[in-house]
């Protein structure tokens, strides 16, 4: 759903939803009313065509301005983009809600007598027996009655539960928000938080998963438990926070009301890569070694887990920066189309989007897009000369190439047949409608834009984004499916069409 939010004047945090093809900006206008002597009565004109909306100005007083650019005619409106009319400003943004960006993470760091913290290190058999302060001091654990059988079930449950969520949920920040909200169950904690250390910023420590009980827009922890809890790669535990003169000069506001508190690291091969911080402000429900044992273990899960993604992470990037060689040796043969193919890639990608795909298959198309025309690498020197002519036999050799690899047969429907056209008219086989597939229609439409913003122009100069748009449009039910068309359009809107997805291989923290 498209809006207009408000972010200055009286108006100030109201939003507009554009449910209609037409709506008035102005002075007197029941759409969408200014109360501003610099605003027209009826002053600019907000419209929608298919998926793209359109403002123009109606010959106001003052004029209709678009991230400060005066509207001569009509533009294409995209997401973030800033309206000024009169001494309003208003955002376009497509959806009506977005994440908070008021979460504030502070650091609590007066803690300035770490001997009077509890720290453990992994524990042994008599581990839960007496544990050792840094001072030397015996200090003797919370009390709790031995595991009942009820109580380790539940305690199998919950790692049954993590190592499930961990073997299973593909998106990374679901698995981990689990995980810090089943902690957060099983230790009765009010919150819970997971962080991940950066290897090149020792002070730096990134919030990747929360758990708050209830809601807050302050995550207050202490700095100097962190970085001991990395320095030592053991857990600390503090089971009368509350009454610890600590944290009564702390400027924390967590750590002024919680009872206890438990931060456990995040440990892979005697390293700590991260670690949990969980805290709790209720007096009968202190953290105990049972909690330590459990936290404990599902740290090392999470541990193995973060440096598992990666792994995998620095495989993405590898394979990705492959493919980009092979689609520069592909451009090395025709210099004119350097970087072409990495435009159709980020083109399908975001058309991708646009349709609504998961990233598993936008990424499918960011490869066929990339690869969609390295079978030149298999054509003579006169070939090349005559490209037009010869475009069906490099269609043909990019099929024959890329089948060699097992890796790449997910790509071939879309690569072989992304020449075919809706109405019948394309080619290898005079495919049309629903025989083509959805996947090679959208890298066909990818490589018609590419080749519109480059050449489309006067003379096959650059074409502005907005008449290629037009033409585009026009091409529904024609070359391209309105599906696909529709596609490209929200995805021009929601301003995917001209930004790599940053998600594609990315499969980390």
């Amino acid at each position: 759903m498209a809006i207009f939010r408000v972010t200055t004047g009286d108006q100030k945090g109201k939003i507009y939803a554009l449910q209609t093809d037409k709506i008035v900006i102005g002075r007197e206008s029941k759409d969408l009313p200014i109360s501003d002597q610099g605003v027209s009565r009826q002053h600019a004109e907000v419209f929608r065509i298919g998926e793209l909306f359109f403002i123009r100005d109606l010959e106001s007083r003052n004029g209709t301005f678009v991230n400060d650019s005066r509207v001569a005619d009509q533009e294409i409106l995209r997401a973030g983009d800033r309206v000024y009319i009169g001494n309003t400003e208003m955002v376009f943004e497509d959806r009506f809600a977005r994440q908070s960006d008021s979460r504030v993470l502070r650091f609590g760091d007066s803690i300035d007598k770490p001997e009077a913290t509890i720290s453990f290190r992994l524990p042994t058999e008599d581990a839960t027996a007496t544990l050792k302060s840094s001072a030397g001091a015996k200090v003797a654990p919370p009390p709790r009655a031995g595991i009942a059988d009820g109580e380790e079930h539940a305690q199998l449950a919950t790692l049954y539960k993590v190592s499930r969520w961990l073997g299973t949920v593909s998106d990374t920040n679901e698995a981990m928000n689990l995980v810090a909200r089943e902690m957060a169950n099983a230790l009765n904690a009010d919150h819970v938080y997971l962080f991940v250390f950066d290897d090149d910023s020792p002070e730096e420590f990134r919030l990747v998963a929360e758990f708050d009980r209830q809601p807050v827009t302050e995550l207050a922890v202490s700095r100097s438990i962190l970085q001991r809890v990395r320095r030592e790669g053991r857990p600390v535990l503090s089971s009368d926070a509350m009454l610890d003169d600590r944290f009564a000069a702390s400027e924390s506001i967590v750590m002024k009301r919680i009872k206890s508190l438990l931060c456990v690291p995040l440990m892979v091969m005697s390293r700590a890569v991260g670690a949990f911080y969980a805290t709790n402000a209720k007096l009968a429900e202190v953290f105990s070694a049972d909690d330590l044992a459990l936290a404990t273990t599902i740290g090392m899960l999470v541990g193995n887990y973060v440096e598992m993604k990666e792994i995998l992470e620095n495989q993405g990037h590898l394979y990705r920066n492959a493919l980009k060689i092979i689609a520069d040796a592909a451009a090395m043969r025709m210099p004119e189309t350097k970087g072409r193919a990495e435009r159709v890639a980020m083109h399908a990608s975001a058309i991708a989007r646009g349709a609504g795909f998961a990233v598993e298959r936008a990424r499918t198309l960011w490869v066929a897009g990339l690869l969609h025309d390295v079978g030149v690498m298999g054509m003579s020197e006169d070939e090349i000369a005559d490209a037009e002519q010869n475009a069906a036999r490099r269609a043909k050799l990019t099929v024959e190439l890329l089948a060699t690899i097992p890796e790449l047969s997910e790509i071939l429907p879309a690569v072989r047949y992304h020449t075919e056209r809706f109405d019948g008219s394309g080619y290898p086989q005079a495919l049309a409608g629903d025989e083509i597939p959805i996947e090679a229609e959208i890298v066909g439409l990818a490589r018609e834009l590419e080749s519109l913003l480059s050449h489309g122009g006067e003379g096959g100069g650059e074409l502005p984004a907005k008449e290629a748009l037009i033409r585009v449009r026009d091409m529904a039910g024609k070359q391209f499916s309105t599906r696909a068309v529709n596609a490209l359009l929200i995805a021009y809107r929601k301003n995917y069409l001209f930004q790599e997805d940053a998600r594609l291989f990315h499969v980390g923290l």
